[in-house]
Formats: C-alpha cells, sequence, structure tokens
C-alpha cells in the first residue's frame, strides 16, 4: 500500500473523511512532523474530535466560522481540522496584524468565535472595541 493518497482516489472526499479512513487504516503511521514533534494518525484524529468537542461545546455548528489567530503548528492543526470535523469553517488571522488591520479582518469574518493564544488575545485586546 502507498505511503500517499493519490488524488484520484479522494476526489469527492472532505477532510475528515481522509483523516478517519488513515487514522481507521494506518493508526501509527506518522501524519504530521512539526519541529521536533510527530504525530500519527490516531493522535491527531483524537486531537481533531478533542478541539471539534471543545468548539461544539462553545456553541459552534456546522456552517459557522471560526476566526483563528495561531501562529504555525500543532495546535492550529488540530483546530483547522476540528472545524472541519464540525462541518465550520476556520478563518484563519494573520499573527502579524495589529489594530486596524486586525479589527478589519474580525469585524468582516462574520466568526461566531475567534480563538486565539496569549499573544492573539493580547493582539485583540489592544484593538479596542468594536466599531458601529
Amino acid at each position: 500500500m502507498s505511503r500517499y493518497v493519490a488524488a484520484a482516489d479522494a476526489a469527492g472526499a472532505t477532510i475528515p473523511q481522509v483523516l478517519r479512513e488513515r487514522a481507521a487504516l494506518s493508526p501509527e503511521a506518522r501524519a504530521v512532523v512539526c519541529g521536533a514533534e510527530s504525530v500519527d494518525y490516531a493522535t491527531l484524529l483524537a486531537r481533531a474530535e478533542q478541539a471539534a468537542a471543545a468548539l461544539s461545546f462553545a456553541g459552534v455548528r456546522a456552517g459557522d466560522k471560526v476566526a483563528v489567530m495561531l501562529p504555525n503548528g500543532l495546535p492550529f492543526l488540530a483546530l483547522w481540522l476540528g472545524t472541519a470535523l464540525l462541518g465550520a469553517v476556520l478563518v484563519p488571522i494573520n499573527t502579524g496584524l495589529v489594530r486596524d488591520g486586525l479589527r478589519h479582518v474580525v469585524e468582516h469574518s462574520d466568526s461566531v468565535l475567534v480563538v486565539a493564544d496569549e499573544a492573539g488575545a493580547a493582539a485583540l485586546g489592544a484593538m479596542g472595541p468594536a466599531r458601529r
């Protein structure tokens, strides 16, 4: 069996379908390497399901948009996959945005939730109140 899914084999498949299939077929196979950390498919699916559960608990539903201000890395990937599992849409926010640029993205994203790390939360707090 090939290590990679051919594009023809994945045509029409959703990201959650492919992730679940890979986790079922090769749970211990390496799915992602990020820096010094390597994650297998079973672990990646578990992290995505955990993110989906947290988003659902926060009220996110299929079709909702979730703005995410996180640096590239495994937490971002798990959250992106978690939104896909819910049928929600991740709206990535550049972690370098500040003040008016950040406000513009957040206010025009139609997101029901914004997820950020400590640095992102500080930038969000520094942009001040929403404009009407």
